[in-house]
């Protein structure tokens, strides 16, 4: 039996990339970035639209008859519905934590919008039901609207992420959440403003057919700070977990040596590497979310002091994924070299 997923997903993404080149407000919130002036409600117009065009472009490309017993089995549905909602994250966070930068630049914080963690849980539970089902007709809906709501889901989950990365480096965080003036009951009920950390749950959560819009808005207010000299030699620090992660041969440069040689590992050792650097991510990440455990009297440091540390984790999450991406370039290349 032919494997019908590398044809049905470049089918899928031909029809996606056209859909994305024409549509208005996609080109609208494009043109608001380029011109630095996009808030989180052209994230929200950017997703919405973003999930519809997925939405759409699974409705025309994907046909009962095209399947194998007319059914959506796991392995076509984690290949290409698990492969297109990845790149709906990937084109929805990187344009919301670009908002988040512009907004934080603008409220005078040199601080970098951070993007969430792909949320692999819903996107494996959409795989999973739609694959449960004997015929695929029967569970098709759920590539109509809840892609959409998958998609809209990542920029609420970017403002979470960084509303509670800026109050942990002791900035002011408000939350916004907006009805669309035609709600349900519930809707109505949790939109309002809040200051984090006492934002209920419920705000970043979306129903079926919810077009809410969730905000955020960074303020410049500061908590007192203290000035004091306690604190750690940070560059000493993140030196000494470098060397770690990039053992360096004697008298090699110590700066080029991390991604020097690359094509001459295995993939093992590519994939091993990946792993450490994706380890080093998460460290860093609750380094930023959570400072005073590094710093206990994080508090007491000046304010200048704490956004330089900011700054540095961040630079270093930075690199990392740089890394992770040459290591992943390589793995690839060699894979395609090998089909060929």
């Amino acid at each position: 039996m032919k494997d019908i997923a590398p044809d049905l997903l470049k089918a899928i993404q031909d029809d996606f990339n056209e859909r994305v080149k024409t549509n208005a407000k996609v080109r609208n919130a494009l043109k608001a970035m380029k011109s630095k002036n996009a808030t989180f409600k052209d994230a929200n117009s950017f997703a919405e639209a973003i999930g519809d065009i997925l939405a759409e472009s699974f409705k025309k490309n994907i046909r009962p008859e095209l399947l194998p017993d007319e059914r959506m089995y796991y392995n076509i549905a984690e290949r290409v519905v698990g492969e297109l909602l990845k790149n709906n994250y990937n084109l929805v966070s990187e344009y919301s934590a670009d908002v988040q930068t512009l907004l934080n630049k603008k409220a005078n914080l040199g601080l970098k919008g951070i993007k969430p963690q792909y949320n692999a849980d819903k996107a494996k539970g959409i795989i999973n039901r739609i694959s449960s089902e004997e015929k695929y007709e029967d569970i098709s809906w759920l590539l109509e609207e809840p892609v959409t709501n998958f998609t809209q889901s990542i920029v609420d989950d970017t403002i979470k992420t960084n509303a509670e990365f800026q109050y942990k480096a002791g900035l002011k965080a408000k939350i916004i959440r907006k009805s669309t003036g035609h709600c349900c009951d519930w809707c109505e009920e949790v939109a309002g403003e809040y200051e984090y950390p006492g934002v209920p749950k419920d705000v970043y959560r979306r129903h079926r057919f919810c077009r809410c819009t969730v905000e955020y808005e960074p303020g410049n207010g500061r908590r007192q700070n203290v000035h004091t000299k306690k604190w750690r030699d940070i560059d000493r620090d993140e030196k000494i977990e470098q060397r770690k992660i990039y053992p360096v041969e004697k008298g090699k440069d110590r700066k080029k040596a991390p991604e020097r040689d690359l094509e001459k590992q295995t993939d093992r050792q590519l994939e091993k590497g990946i792993k450490n650097l994706n380890k080093q991510i998460e460290i860093h990440k609750s380094k930023i979310q959570h400072p005073e455990d590094i710093y206990p009297h994080w508090n007491e440091i000046t304010e200048e002091r704490r956004k330089t540390i900011i700054r540095h984790w961040q630079k270093e999450i930075d690199n990392f994924e740089k890394s992770i991406a040459n290591r992943n370039s390589v793995i690839k290349k060699r894979r395609e070299n090998n089909e060929s």
